[in-house]
């Protein structure tokens, strides 16, 4: 009886943080949809005043078949990545670098101190990012927002992290080298390395600073 209870009150815990996510994932997809159409109409309106609409549509028919093979030639190596990155996850790689993380999850992100599911779901996607799990990363990071919802600093660093993340294995980018006829696809690993370490840390001081100036004002202006 006790185990059914548990069970019950399992399933109804997921089924209450499943549905809280639902504002978030529906509001990121209209995000996304309404980028889309805005590139569209900019293209479209710009060829029409610079008379080259023909060129447009002609554009619009080549490019899709264009994307197609090239999408079909990058499926091979894109699964090989994946299959690799996907052992490393099944090997325990995730895991161990979510206990690294955890300390350093704590001390930048103090709002979420005594909430272990908000750290739990920054610490996961950060590492699947990391290990270029990228389908997997995005969930995480959506129900990371939702926890901290009420606290914007965190949100912003969390945003800005992933926007400079590091990624140990830039699969995609090697996949296109691969498919464009590179003799060796995976040399840009230490440059990306390198690039990556300069864009993240750069990316947090101007976070820090902008954040420093920002709250001292407003602190400021309450006194």
């Amino acid at each position: 009886m006790g185990l059914e209870k548990s069970g019950h009150t399992l399933k109804k815990r997921a089924y209450n943080s499943k549905n809280a996510m639902l504002p978030f994932r529906r509001g990121f997809r209209t995000m996304l949809n309404i980028i889309w159409v805005l590139l569209f109409l900019a293209g479209l309106i710009t060829g029409i005043l610079t008379g080259r609409i023909n060129e447009v549509a002609q554009s619009i028919l080549t490019s899709a078949d264009e994307a197609v093979k090239f999408s079909i030639g990058l499926l091979g190596v894109v699964a090989l990545w994946c299959g690799l990155i996907q052992i490393l996850e099944d090997a325990g790689g995730v895991r161990a670098a979510s206990k690294l993380l955890r300390p350093l999850i704590t001390k930048l992100f103090p709002g979420t101190a005594g909430n272990e599911k908000a750290q739990s779901s920054i610490i996961t996607n950060i590492t699947a990012n990391f290990f270029g799990l990228g389908n997997g990363a995005t969930p995480s990071g959506i129900e990371a927002v939702g926890e901290m919802k009420n606290n914007i600093k965190d949100v912003c660093l969390f945003l800005v992290i992933n926007a400079a993340g590091i990624q140990l294995i830039p699969s995609t980018v090697i996949a296109m080298r691969s498919e464009l006829g590179a003799s060796d696809p995976a040399d840009i690993l230490l440059p990306t390395w390198i690039v990556s370490l300069i864009s993240l840390a750069s990316a947090l001081l101007i976070y820090f600073i902008y954040s420093k100036i920002y709250y001292g004002l407003r602190s400021a202006k309450r006194k």
